[in-house]
């Protein structure tokens, strides 16, 4: 009787599976392409492990200092500028806040700040009166026609007095 209830399943299961698959020597396709898989996975790890792993030493840095709790950094120091002098000026004069900008006109980053920047600071803050913006010539060395456009520029805004 018990003979029967342990082998009556396995031999149902055996019954109801194609004979080729129920023979020990019967090639399926997929355990061979899992087989070949392996294979390849094996013979991949060898070579991985042949190799000598690439060796890399981190720089050393200096530790990161954290704030003491409840310490907050300074601000920054306020800086007197001598603004009475004949450079150009946006703005109500008598205005608190003074914005100085160190164009040279040549430069690519200060032509962004010009055309996507300038205008959202003139709308918001130049035209309400509450910042007064300075121009200062900063001409780099190295932009040939900067000094001439400089010049340009200051003549224009001396005319328009």
């Amino acid at each position: 009787m018990k003979f029967t209830r342990i082998l009556g399943p396995l031999l149902r299961g055996a019954i109801a599976t194609p004979p080729c698959l129920a023979l020990v020597g019967c090639p399926d396709p997929a355990a061979e392409k899992l087989d070949e898989m392996q294979r390849n996975l094996k013979a991949l790890r060898l070579r991985r492990s042949a190799r000598p792993s690439p060796t890399f030493t981190a720089p050393s840095l200096p530790p990161v200092r954290k704030p003491a709790l409840g310490h907050q950094p300074s601000p920054a120091p306020l800086v007197d500028l001598d603004l009475d002098q004949d450079d150009p000026v946006l703005g109500k004069p008598e205005a608190k806040i003074a914005i100085v900008e160190f164009p040279d006109y040549q430069c690519p980053f200060c032509k962004r700040h010009h055309q996507d920047t300038f205008p959202k600071l003139k709308a918001r803050y130049i035209d309400t009166g509450a910042v007064k913006y300075l121009f200062r010539d900063y001409l780099l060395p190295f932009h040939n026609e900067a000094k001439a456009a400089a010049v340009a520029a200051n003549c224009v805004g001396l005319g328009a007095e």
